[in-house]
């Protein structure tokens, strides 16, 4: 019985090593105190935007460009919150509940757009200018140093006046964004993994894999860019929320989607400034604190994952190092105990 009872406490320590060497569990796992209560808030956040923006169209009681009722009855301009309508209604008569819901969905596609074309082109140049160095390397620190110190938003708008014109749909106006995002971010991804892919390229792993034979390809891409790649999710989620700002603010200022395209919280903040002069507070306060839950979950989440990452602030065994010690300890118990019975 007790060889059964301490293979099954084994079988059960083994399921939660493997559980927290996932990557979002990994680092609520490596944390402690105000660590995991950053993750944890952030991640919530994060989670309830995703969720809120894959169900708006189900969520949302009217769409984000609808004018009037079921009943064919036009809705009323600046209608203060009531059972009809919870958040009251837009200058314009458009639902505030129903634009800010589809709104979630617009910077969700900003997101990702923003946050993964940086890595597609960015990862693979600095992997390759890491490892290979000469004239290549020399060549793309130098664009990748002019690029860095141009502001995104000038930048931004810059595009957006080359692409649509100013005013755009839907996918012109997200495109913009995201390649002012992506020319702004792919140096920020280019320069830690080539440094990181620089410094493992004289690793013992590193050079095993060339003594066995191996192409510099293989080697770089199988072996050194895995083990560079740990520092990435922290500018993910620090992009995520600019990705998210910049819409914002290229819609605030004119540049952004139009209306009737989809739903933008940066174009009603905009339209709602006259809205709070007048004592209507509902057009600004809804859109405006949805950017800042959104903004602050991205900026909470990286904070905490950058804190487990720096070694200087870890005060207190984490949850991982505890259940490596209890394993650790039922390991060395079931042992004894084994050897007892064999006496």
């Amino acid at each position: 019985m007790t060889s059964i009872s301490n293979a099954k406490s084994n079988d059960q320590a083994g399921v939660w090593q493997r559980l927290i060497k996932l990557p979002i569990i990994r680092e609520i796992a490596e944390s402690n105190g105000a660590q995991r209560g950053l993750i944890v808030t952030g991640l919530s956040f994060i989670v309830l935007f995703v969720l809120v923006a894959l169900f708006a169209p189900l969520l949302a009681p009217y769409g984000f460009a609808q004018l009037k009722g079921a009943d064919g009855a036009t809705f009323g301009v600046l209608e203060a919150p009531s059972a009809v309508h919870p958040l009251g209604t837009t200058s314009t008569g458009y639902d505030v509940l129903s634009r800010v819901l589809w709104g979630s969905r617009t910077a969700l596609l900003a997101v990702c757009l923003g946050v993964v074309l940086p890595i597609v082109i960015g990862v693979p140049l600095g992997a390759l200018s890491g490892y290979f160095r000469g004239p290549l390397d020399k060549v793309l620190v130098t664009i990748s140093d002019a690029i860095y110190v141009f502001p995104t938003l000038l930048l931004a708008i810059v595009v957006s006046l080359v692409i649509s014109g100013g005013q755009a749909g839907m996918w012109p106006g997200l495109l913009s964004a995201a390649v002012a995002l992506s020319v702004v971010y792919i140096p920020q991804y280019f320069r830690v993994v080539r440094t990181e892919v620089s410094r493992l390229s004289s690793e013992g792993f590193v050079e095993a894999g060339r003594a066995m034979g191996a192409g510099d390809l293989w080697v770089l891409f199988h072996e050194a860019l895995p083990n560079a790649l740990r520092t990435v999710p922290l500018i993910m989620t620090l992009n995520a929320g600019d990705a998210v700002m910049t819409l914002a603010s290229l819609g605030f200022l004119g540049f952004g989607i139009e209306p009737t395209a989809a739903a933008e919280w940066g174009y009603d903040l905009n339209k709602s400034m006259n809205d709070v002069s007048n004592g209507v507070w509902w057009t600004a306060i809804c859109p405006g604190v949805a950017i800042i839950i959104i903004v602050l979950g991205f900026t909470l989440f990286g904070e905490g994952v950058n804190d487990v990452a720096d070694p200087r602030s870890r005060k207190a065994p984490s949850i991982a190092k505890l259940l490596k010690r209890e394993q650790t300890a039922r390991g060395a118990a079931s042992g004894a105990a084994a050897k007892e019975e064999a006496k």
